[in-house]
């Protein structure tokens, strides 16, 4: 019972300290917009630069918050996973243009590999988040001017969704730990 009550507290620690991050980028970069908007003239250009920054925390902390609450499903034992015919390759496309502004900052490439139309039973929610991480950290961990690929193919086994990139890969540590609860890898 105590370890238990101590991994809480470590894991509150944690997630306090992560959310203090983005959440005092936001307030700093807020004030400087207090301050641009006071000038005369305006500097719209550098008032854009503070809204990415902002918005940029904001999509993080969002983020975080959405892993938070999917985390606390998955302990609230009562999870409904949905079993309904979706379009993959119409979803995998969608994935990709909601990434595109992110990797287009970087310069990156990222190519979508399939065969036309693919209908498949699944929880669509599920897989699209699933998906989406996958994406956005090869995003986050390839290099300027990388190149990706998700790449869906059909097997005897069913549907096999992956995505390559150019990042630097996980250590052996890592992969140890990599599907753990509340694990922060070294990246």
């Amino acid at each position: 019972q105590f370890a238990r009550q101590l991994q809480q507290v470590v894991l509150l620690g944690t997630v306090a300290h992560d959310l203090k991050n983005p959440l005092g980028v936001i307030l700093g970069r807020a004030e400087m917009l207090k301050e641009l908007a006071a000038m005369d003239p305006v500097p719209v250009n550098k008032l854009c630069d503070q809204l990415d920054h902002i918005r940029s925390s904001a999509q993080q902390l969002t983020v975080m918050v959405n892993e938070l609450i999917s985390d606390a499903m998955m302990d609230a034992h009562d999870i409904t996973i949905r079993n309904e015919p979706i379009d993959l390759v119409a979803m995998l496309t969608e994935i990709l243009q909601s990434n595109h502004a992110q990797a287009a900052k970087k310069q990156q490439t990222i190519r979508l590999a399939s065969p036309p139309h693919q209908m498949w039973n699944c929880d669509p929610d599920r897989l699209r988040e699933a998906i989406d991480n996958l994406v956005s950290n090869a995003i986050k961990y390839s290099p300027i001017g990388g190149r990706m690929e998700l790449a869906m193919r059909v097997d005897q086994e069913g549907a096999v969704i992956s995505v390559k990139d150019e990042g630097p890969g996980l250590s052996k540590e890592d992969l140890s730990r990599l599907f753990g609860r509340f694990q922060r890898l070294s990246a």
